[in-house]
């Protein structure tokens, strides 16, 4: 069975504004439809008891292998992802570029820190990204700096 990182390759890491992996395609269209197909409804995942938005739902391996209602390509699916030849086959796969990554996170993180970053509300948002494209500016960054550099 095609795992979630089968497809993976270090080419889908991506190391700005951070390092992450931005992978598509990672299941065949087959299995992708029938686990959306087949997929438990919330209130199993629940274990049927209330659930709310935003909230973290935990349905273990150990339930799913034995709940009847649970497909057995979805018994599979998760079996393979919680296997030891999972994580002995594909996750040490990812760790290969970690020194890579660690030092590629440090170069952006010391960067980071010769930025100026603030916040502000959506409406004054709003308005700086107004102000920027009325004076001609493409980015709201060279506008601000212009501003407060006197540059304008």
């Amino acid at each position: 069975m095609d795992t979630i990182l089968s497809r993976f390759t270090k080419d889908d890491v991506v190391m700005n504004p951070f390092p992450h992996i931005v992978a598509t395609d990672i299941l065949s269209d087959a299995l992708c439809d029938q686990l959306l197909r087949e997929m438990p409804s919330l209130e199993i995942l629940a274990l049927q008891k209330p659930y709310g938005n935003n909230q973290r739902l935990t349905y273990s391996m150990r339930k799913a292998d034995v709940d009847e209602t649970v497909s057995n390509t979805w018994k599979e699916f998760l079996r393979t992802h919680v296997s030891q030849d999972f994580l002995n086959a594909d996750i040490p796969g990812l760790l290969n570029d970690l020194p890579h990554l660690i030092l590629a996170e440090k170069e952006y993180n010391k960067q980071q820190n010769e930025i100026i970053r603030f916040r502000v509300n959506i409406e004054d948002k709003k308005q700086i990204e107004k102000k920027a494209l009325k004076k001609g500016y493409h980015s709201v960054s060279s506008f601000l700096r212009d501003l407060a550099l006197g540059n304008m």
